[in-house]
């Protein structure tokens, strides 16, 4: 029986990596470009253009129209089979870590991680469950700096157990010098998910084995202005010294670390391999302050918002649940009205009823002086906020697909060279239909 492991680099732009191969001698990343190599494509309106709607493309085989489902946390209420449950309906033993948008409706899953985004419980065991625990936390509080004690004690618990004694000092380094280089807790993490993932994938001996990092995404966005190859310098913008030196290059230690996870994934034995990237990223032509709340709660009663609870997403996107809809379309008025410096504070509110979906959409720098403005009345902000970053990437509908020579793709699938990334879920289960269905 064939056996499948599908590495997902959440938009990762391998087109300025190509720039540092050679020069850092990307043994994983030469592999990779030995196999067969295709260009994807996804929707077109950039504001279809997030890694949620095109993982969840990928994973259940159908366009954004089709599946719609457009906001992150939206799953809970979506009912589309993707390729994990079909193959685990079918007997095939899976495995599951970090896969964006997925719950867990498995009858036999080996085990399952959930992407911390998403609300929904995860494998049985006490690795699975710690894990996410920890995962959860991490990635959510990263923008007040803050991990749980108890978290630390998981993750050092993981370390010890899935970590192979050879790659020690690779997580020292990563760990130690991360409080002043705030990218390599991402690439820590991401390369911890891989000991596990790689440790559980021989272990249960998977048919199907799928890994999601997403740190490369993350330094993209923060940090891709400080590339030092593959971009034309009189082109990018630079990222101020306070934010991050101009010495280092975020996008190169990211490709290192990618580089031992992609050369374990190509070397395993009797194993075929998929890798893709979703999407990718481009340099944006202007820095974006992102911001989110210290605390959701505190920060929506300070403006005097009557909720039933929050909850946040990535980045600066969050869901307040109301009591009624009256509750809430007096909230969406009053936040539509909140300005600072006299541009609109929020982007456009999603109003679905009992709660609504809410952005920070101010994207200048914020400082101690600025107030919001609620009419009449006017809010100190400064201290409501955590700097989340600089933005430095912007997406683009472009992928990236490697397929090993044993896997086969239709000419109904190419168009104009390139491969819808929907089209990736047929891949995918036309290979296990001809190896064991």
């Amino acid at each position: 029986m064939k056996k499948l492991t599908l590495i997902e680099l959440n938009k990762i732009n391998l087109d300025i990596a190509d720039s540092y191969i050679e020069k850092l001698n990307l043994e994983g990343f030469k592999k990779l470009k030995l196999l067969n190599s295709l260009k994807t494509n996804s929707e077109k309106e950039y504001e279809l253009l997030e890694p949620w709607i095109q993982w969840h493309s990928i994973h259940t085989g159908l366009s954004a129209q089709e599946h719609e489902l457009f906001r992150l946390g939206d799953i809970t209420n979506n009912k589309n089979k993707n390729i994990f449950e079909h193959l685990d309906s079918k007997g095939l033993k899976i495995g599951v870590i970090s896969a964006m948008n997925i719950l867990n409706n498995f009858e036999h899953a080996a085990f399952f991680i959930p992407d911390p985004w998403t609300s929904t419980h995860s494998g049985e065991t006490f690795w699975e469950k710690k894990i996410s625990k920890f995962l959860n936390q991490t990635v959510n509080d990263n923008s007040k700096n803050e991990i749980r004690l108890v978290n630390y004690l998981y993750i050092l618990l993981t370390f010890l157990r899935f970590v192979r004694f050879k790659n020690y000092l690779k997580f020292f380094k990563l760990a130690f010098s991360s409080f002043k280089k705030p990218w390599r807790k991402a690439l820590f993490l991401d390369l911890l998910l891989s000991e596990v993932f790689f440790n559980l994938l021989i272990k249960h001996n998977l048919n199907f084995g799928t890994l999601f990092l997403n740190g490369g995404a993350h330094i993209q966005h923060h940090y891709f202005f400080n590339c030092s190859l593959g971009v034309e310098k009189n082109k990018k913008q630079i990222n101020p010294e306070w934010y991050v030196s101009h010495k280092y290059d975020p996008f190169a230690e990211m490709l290192i670390v990618y580089d031992e996870i992609i050369k374990e994934a190509v070397n395993l034995e009797n194993r075929n391999l998929i890798v893709a990237t979703g999407l990718t990223q481009e340099l944006d032509d202007k820095a974006v302050f992102y911001y989110r709340p210290k605390n959701h709660e505190d920060f929506l009663n300070k403006i005097g918002i009557n909720f039933k609870r929050v909850l946040p997403r990535m980045s600066r996107d969050f869901l307040i649940e109301f009591s009624s809809e009256g509750e809430a379309s007096n909230a969406e008025k009053l936040l539509s009205s909140i300005k600072l410096n006299d541009k609109y504070f929020f982007l456009e509110p999603d109003n679905r009823g009992t709660s609504i979906f809410m952005s920070i959409g101010y994207d200048r720098e914020i400082y101690e002086s600025d107030k919001i403005q609620l009419g009449e009345k006017s809010i100190e902000i400064f201290n409501e906020l955590s700097f989340v970053a600089i933005k430095n990437g912007k997406h683009s509908e472009k992928g990236y697909l490697f397929l090993d020579k044993d896997i086969q793709t239709k000419d109904s699938y190419l168009e104009n060279g390139t491969i819808n990334v929907k089209d990736i879920f047929f891949i995918i289960n036309d290979f296990f239909k001809k190896s064991v269905f």
